[in-house]
């Protein structure tokens, strides 16, 4: 399984508000650590590799990206202050993860070097549809170079999960499998605890 439910207590109201308010803060200081949503690939030995004007203006007509914000470093103790029971979530690093500005995200993998795992919190599902798929190549790409951060055409793809992430839960993510989201609507916002490297 590539996604596991936590069972981690939800965050407080007041400490959920404090976060929404520092998230919009850095977000409209466009304070922004890191950001996703890469289409390009002319190699055809990797999975990316897009062929046409035509599947590039498929894939990337709707979709969104992901961006990454700091959460402060004040709430990050509040966090692990909450969350005290957990070695693993007292040593990560916290972050605002924003998936925004489009109805999907296209099949990706994650950046090896940013992160392969994540403890994820949901602020906001962005839609009680909102669902994280999982996929594999299909048996004819295997052999087909999996490059990080970039977008795979689905129709190389078969799914091999499917999750509704639920509002208030704590989730560990394994970001090193292909995954996408779908039936997006306005944002999902969520905190990533990432682990050292």
């Amino acid at each position: 399984m590539n996604c596991i439910s936590l069972p981690i207590s939800k965050l407080k109201p007041s400490l959920k508000k404090l976060l929404i308010n520092d998230f919009e803060e850095a977000h409209l200081k466009s304070q922004m650590t890191l950001s996703y949503g890469r289409y390009e690939s002319d190699d055809k030995k990797s999975l990316a590799y897009i062929k046409n004007l035509k599947e590039y203006t498929d894939m990337s007509g709707p979709t969104g990206g992901v961006s990454f914000y700091r959460v402060n470093l004040d709430l990050v103790e509040m966090i692990k202050e909450h969350c005290n029971a957990d070695p693993f979530l007292m040593s990560c690093s916290y972050f605002y993860q924003l998936v925004s500005g489009g109805n999907y995200v296209a099949p990706h993998t994650d950046d090896r070097r940013q992160r392969t795992v994540s403890i994820l919190y949901i602020l906001d599902p962005g839609n009680i549809n909102t669902k994280t798929i999982f996929w594999k190549p299909k048996s004819q790409f295997l052999k087909l170079r999996k490059d990080d951060g970039v977008a795979i055409p689905e129709y190389k793809l078969d799914k091999t999960e499917e999750y509704v992430l639920e509002k208030d839960h704590w989730y560990k993510m394994n970001f090193n499998e292909i995954h996408s989201v779908e039936n997006l609507s306005g944002r999902r916002l969520m905190i990533a605890a990432i682990p050292p490297k």
